[in-house]
């Protein structure tokens, strides 16, 4: 258990350690520079809570869309069959890159290609973020009865299998009408 902590711990210190060096290209680290990371961290945030309002406010208004709690409740639903049971989630940001004014432009041409009521000059600052999604769970797994033992609390111990699925997703960390939401 101590050694998983200690990996757990060292992830943490690896990941906030490249977003720290990666992502500004030099330019101020201050609280204020990292507000674009503000949206991920709410909408990992809300999933975890369950939360569909919570989800639903890091995308930006010209998407339309909001996140009900039924659909919340159906991604776990999947979760628990590839993961099992007590899911976990956690996420980690494994490079940040900050979009110089062309590359804006050309996310500002794809964006107003797909939504219709986005407006390009609202555009105004934006991030891609390579993030890892983790999903764990315990899956219960049955035992022969041949096997019994006197000690409940081993028994239990010896049917838990933890599974863990892992994901690497680009996202994108846009300034919108002077406002930071994902994509």
């Amino acid at each position: 258990m101590k050694k998983i902590i200690n990996l757990v711990i060292i992830a943490v210190i690896m990941a906030v350690s490249i977003v720290a060096l990666s992502g500004c290209k030099g330019k101020d680290k201050s609280k204020n520079s990292e507000d674009y990371l503000k949206p991920l961290n709410q909408y990992f945030e809300g999933f975890k809570e369950k939360n569909a309002e919570k989800i639903s406010s890091v995308y930006p208004p010209f998407k339309n869309e909001k996140m009900s709690e039924a659909e919340i409740n159906e991604i776990y639903a999947e979760y628990e069959k590839d993961v099992g049971l007590n899911i976990s989630i956690d996420y980690s940001i494994n490079n940040t890159l900050k979009l110089d004014k062309d590359q804006i432009s050309e996310v500002a041409q794809e964006i107003g290609a797909i939504y219709s009521s986005f407006e390009k000059d609202k555009l105004t600052d934006a991030y891609c973020l390579n993030v890892i999604f983790k999903v764990a769970g315990e899956k219960v797994e049955n035992q022969d009865d041949e096997e019994e033992s006197d000690d409940e609390e081993d028994e239990e111990q010896a049917e838990k299998t933890v599974n863990t699925k892992e994901e690497k997703q680009e996202w994108f960390s846009i300034k919108y009408d002077g406002n930071w939401y994902i994509l």
